[in-house]
């Protein structure tokens, strides 16, 4: 895995999945038992084992009693093929694996860095971490991820995020930005370009612009408000009706 990449950011791209093709010898030698079998999608290629075939270029084909072939070439790479045809898996010298199942899915195993790569023929890719992050690449361009304490994040497309954490605090951001949070405790928070705003459980709404300038409305229809210093500039309750009541600078 690049040291670059953080394990949360890893996307697909950051991994070269691309197989590696198995090296055939360019050794002419004297076939004492030939075996024709699959070894690529496009096709057939004639393998044998012989007396001419240098130390460094053999290739050795095994069949097992239920059908299946292991083949090691030169390289160190290792095919297996199920006999029944469900699997196919290449294992490669540093110890990554590719495995081609019948219903299309491919996983991908890194060894290393002990990860889990599956791609599935309606377009979904999943990444599996040691720590058990687990990211979802749909086809739609939704990416979804969950973390090891369960929690979970879904980005979308047009820039839209929705998080859950295990303390129950919900967090919805829209395509423009604006980020709007659920507490545990009922409280309602929302952020934008312009301010900040937490809505109590009792009705008090107390929002924080961007220069400074802060106001508080209490339930009961009271409005207080402060400049960018702090110092308060009003201070009003008002009726139902919006005329105000009593102005608490003035008394």
């Amino acid at each position: 895995m690049p040291k670059h990449v953080k394990q949360d950011q890893i996307t697909p791209a950051s991994y070269d999945t691309t197989e590696e093709a198995p090296v055939y010898p360019a050794t002419k030698v004297t076939v004492m038992k030939p075996v024709t079998m699959a070894t690529d999608k496009d096709k057939l290629v004639t393998m044998a084992t012989g007396k001419g075939i240098p130390a460094g270029e053999r290739e050795i084909e095994a069949v097992g009693p239920d059908g299946s072939v292991t083949t090691t070439y030169h390289n160190g790479t290792v095919k297996y093929v199920a006999g029944d045809g469900t699997l196919t898996r290449i294992t490669y010298v540093n110890g990554d694996t590719k495995e081609t199942h019948r219903d299309g899915r491919i996983v991908y195993m890194f060894k290393k860095d002990n990860i889990v790569q599956t791609q599935t023929p309606n377009g979904i890719d999943k990444i599996e971490f040691p720590s058990g992050q687990c990211e979802i690449k749909y086809p739609d361009g939704r990416v979804e991820i969950t973390y090891p304490d369960k929690s979970f994040k879904i980005t979308f497309p047009n820039g839209e995020e929705r998080c859950k954490y295990t303390d129950g605090t919900i967090i919805n951001v829209d395509k423009n930005g604006q980020k709007i949070i659920q507490l545990p405790s009922g409280q309602k928070e929302i952020h934008n370009v312009s301010f900040k705003r937490r809505i109590n459980t009792d009705g008090t709404t107390k929002t924080v612009f961007n220069d400074g300038r802060q106001e508080t409305v209490y339930a009961n229809g009271r409005i207080r408000k402060k400049d960018s210093t702090g110092k308060v500039v009003s201070d009003v309750l008002h009726d139902k009706s919006g005329s105000i009541i009593v102005d608490y600078l003035k008394k």
